[in-house]
């Protein structure tokens, strides 16, 4: 099943899903979330908020840890475990090291439990040490427990009351938490000690945002664009607040305004691309969105993708196959690249061992993900595999029984199988659940064969 995104309501983003037989329909990319301060691009970017300078240790392991935390930067996973484990054998009670290593197991995708494991060494270790509390908290944003992670972040703050970048990271967790007037409170704790702090000012106007003070809010981003006119912040979240609004064209006239003074900005013109794509002007999105893709780095792959959800909601399937494989170039493993990239392939009977290798790989990357075993299945149905194809398939609905198009893709499996009684529960099922959906002809047509 390929992986598409939707807007809803007030700009949050939503992951959709559709397979199948697909007709071509107008598509919505998604509006970047309007309380994001440092949504950082996908890479190799700390989980726990452990950049290098964050961790001054001494002893021993210093030099060891250092080495590993630079290895985990350029994703050298291996380089990086054999550094902290040879921190951990020069000084067995190193937090920086334990700290390392529940950030290498983050970083590759191990279980929650591995991850927490470190943490929970780690907090062993220097219970009330801001650093080791601000790795606790992110790593306690993501995964959801937002009261958690304030709570760990309120002490890192009593332990460290000058590092203001906790004090950041507590007011964006606030935020979170749609604490607005705590949240104001941290901003602006912030921007008593440095008045000119970008991400505090930006902060501050979505914080009395979210106290519903729009007229305040709207000068704190003016005040905000001026106090920093080289930081994309401001002007960033004034425009997705505007589009919060359904003010379309303000919004679009702040991108233009932001990438006039910071043309270099990506964030503009993916922003810019997804509001031409609420207005239905294709041609201009899709400029938008090349554009940020010639400004090189992390953007390239955001805006290849976005390029090819769009080509391929409008049917033009060359350009969506090309748009997935240079998504996949700049980033190897972007999960739905490989995913879409899959299903185009099998939609359009291309290549069924190479949509079948990409849909392992993304499953192996994202095993969580009930669409990865759903496009796995229809790949392996297409290349006869059916066996394997209804174990991948009943896999996404053990993940996910929802989605109708499982249980449709299901029958189809069932039926090629010969299992025609189940078959027909299956596809009953789906029609019933969805019986608008693109397959549903395909669905009634194999219905009244069996």
């Amino acid at each position: 099943m390929a992986e598409s995104m939707k807007i809803r309501g007030r700009g949050r983003l939503e992951r959709g899903s559709r397979g199948g037989r697909r007709r071509s329909r107008s598509a919505a990319l998604p509006l970047l979330a309007a309380a994001l301060l440092c949504a950082g691009l996908a890479g190799a970017a700390p989980v726990l908020s452990l950049p290098e300078e964050n961790v001054q240790t001494q002893g021993a392991g210093a030099q060891a840890v250092a080495a590993g935390l630079r290895a985990l930067q350029d994703r050298a996973w291996e380089t990086a475990q054999a550094s902290f484990e040879e921190a951990l054998r020069l000084e067995p009670r190193s937090w920086a090291a334990t700290l390392g290593m529940a950030e290498l197991a983050a970083q590759r995708g191990e279980p929650v439990a591995a991850v927490e494991r470190w943490l929970d060494k780690a907090r062993s270790l220097q219970p009330q040490h801001p650093v080791v509390l601000r790795a606790i908290a992110s790593w306690d944003l993501r995964q959801g427990r937002l009261p958690a992670a304030i709570e760990a972040l309120r002490k890192a703050a009593a332990a460290a009351p000058s590092d203001l970048q906790i004090k950041l990271e507590l007011g964006e967790a606030l935020l979170a938490q749609r604490d607005g007037v705590a949240a104001e409170a941290a901003f602006r704790s912030v921007l008593a000690a440095e008045a000119t702090q970008a991400g505090a000012l930006t902060g501050l106007a979505l914080a009395l945002v979210s106290q519903g003070k729009d007229s305040e809010a709207l000068q704190a981003f003016e005040h905000a664009a001026r106090k920093a006119p080289k930081d994309p912040r401001a002007l960033l979240a004034l425009a997705r607040y505007q589009a919060s609004k359904r003010r379309i064209d303000d919004a679009i006239g702040t991108l233009e305004r932001l990438s006039a003074v910071v043309p270099d900005a990506p964030e503009a013109h993916l922003d810019k691309g997804d509001l031409l794509v609420m207005k239905n002007d294709t041609a201009g999105a899709v400029e938008a969105y090349r554009r940020a893709s010639g400004l090189g780095g992390a953007a390239v792959s955001v805006a290849e993708f976005r390029l090819g959800a769009l080509f391929e909601a409008q049917g033009r399937a060359d350009e969506a196959e090309a748009a997935y494989r240079r998504v996949l170039q700049a980033q190897p493993d972007s999960y739905a690249a490989l995913n879409n990239l899959a299903m185009l392939l099998v939609t359009r009977s291309r290549d069924g061992r190479q949509a079948i290798a990409l849909a392992r790989k993304a499953v192996a990357l994202a095993p969580g993900r009930p669409q990865a075993h759903d496009t796995l299945a229809w790949a392996l149905r297409a290349d006869g595999k059916a066996d394997e194809a209804l174990a991948s398939v009943e896999r996404a609905l053990a993940i996910d029984p929802k989605p109708a198009t499982y249980a449709y893709h299901k029958g189809v499996i069932l039926a090629q199988l010969g299992r025609k009684a189940q078959a027909r529960a299956s596809l009953e099922a789906a029609l019933k659940s969805a019986p608008q959906a693109a397959w549903a002809a395909a669905a009634k047509e194999l219905l009244a064969r069996l």
